[in-house]
């Protein structure tokens, strides 16, 4: 019941604060991302919808952990473990924002996630039986995936998609462990992603903004050692992550073989070159998910040696697609 009750809540208002609220007050202000080479819109368009998002994953997190606790259980520790889960989507989404409206540069940028990831590492070290070591590997993949889904955020519905469905994914895992508050907030982000989903697909009315994207790599990380300290299975948690981050770090590991500055901004991400192949943003955004659910689908079968064969597959086979899809078209405009 409050599952549901959170994804409603996000959903409504997710949607009804992008749409009144904060796309036309973002329109008054000129918050506007205008088109770069590394673009994949060649129009000016409204940047900072993840406010809408974070918005309505709070409000629907929120609710639904309250109405929980009073009809269903006690105030305990699902409450703090829930809390982290929330405040990571405002203090990532506020230096999200700040970058948004200021434009942050890469070294104050990596400075505020750095300390981030460090004090997050640093509660779940408090909530675990993990030694001090942990505090920094918890800060170098917080850092990690606020970038990744930052530079995975390139073709609208992809990273929106991804998050409605790692939210999902999550909330399962969740009350399978017990931890019914967390999944709740799963869920919220599940709902408040949807939302935005009319709103960013093509001809897009807003995309999510670093405030957007720092914000769900933000929670999606959070909500991974949260189920991880509470002991759910390692390779489920995993799944979601795979897809993402094979194609940001193959494609920061070919940069630098290929002598480019890995710190300038291209289009040679394998959702972009599949974009660039003729495949339209919501077909790549339903490749990408379709990639990411065979993932996580494939864990229920507790082998091992299954699941990494087929996340081995999956990601060869969406490295090569934007390969396929051209030689496919150049065979048919040959005479």
């Amino acid at each position: 019941m409050t599952l549901i009750l959170g994804f409603g809540v996000a959903l409504v208002l997710g949607y009804a604060v992008n749409r009144f609220l904060v796309i036309p007050g973002l329109q008054r202000h000129a918050v506007l991302d205008h088109p770069t080479a590394r673009s994949s819109h060649d129009t000016p368009v409204v940047r900072g919808g993840g406010i809408g998002v974070i918005a309505g994953y709070l409000v629907g997190g929120v609710t639904s952990v309250v109405v929980h606790t009073l009809f269903d259980e006690p105030l305990g520790h699902g409450w703090v473990v829930a809390s982290m889960a929330l405040a990571a989507a405002v203090v990532c989404g506020a230096v999200g924002l700040a970058d948004d409206l200021d434009s942050f540069s890469a070294t104050t940028r990596l400075f505020f996630q750095i300390v981030l990831g460090l004090i997050f590492g640093f509660l779940v070290f408090l909530l675990s039986p993990w030694g001090w070591s942990v505090v920094f590997a918890i800060a170098a993949s917080v850092v990690l995936s606020v970038n990744a889904i930052n530079f995975m955020d390139g073709v609208n519905t992809l990273i929106t998609g991804w998050a409605a469905l790692i939210g999902l994914w999550y909330a399962v895992i969740a009350v399978s462990a017990g931890q019914t508050l967390l999944a709740g907030v799963a869920t919220s982000l599940a709902g408040a992603a949807v939302a935005f989903l009319p709103i960013n697909k093509s001809p897009a009315r807003a995309f999510l903004g670093d405030v957007g994207s720092y914000a769900i790599g933000g929670i999606a990380i959070a909500l991974f050692w949260l189920l991880w300290i509470s002991g759910a299975s390692r390779m489920m948690i995993a799944a979601p992550f795979v897809i993402p981050l094979f194609d940001v770090l193959v494609t920061i590991v070919k940069r630098v073989y290929a002598g480019e500055n890995i710190f300038q901004p291209h289009r040679k991400h394998y959702y972009q070159r599949l974009n660039q192949a003729g495949v339209s943003h919501e077909a790549v955004g339903a490749i990408f998910a379709a990639t990411v659910i065979a993932c996580c689908v494939v864990t229920f079968s507790g082998s091992r040696l299954l699941v990494v064969m087929i996340w081995g597959l999956a990601s060869v086979g969406y490295a090569a697609l934007p390969h396929i899809v051209n030689t496919a078209r150049q065979k048919r405009v040959q005479p």
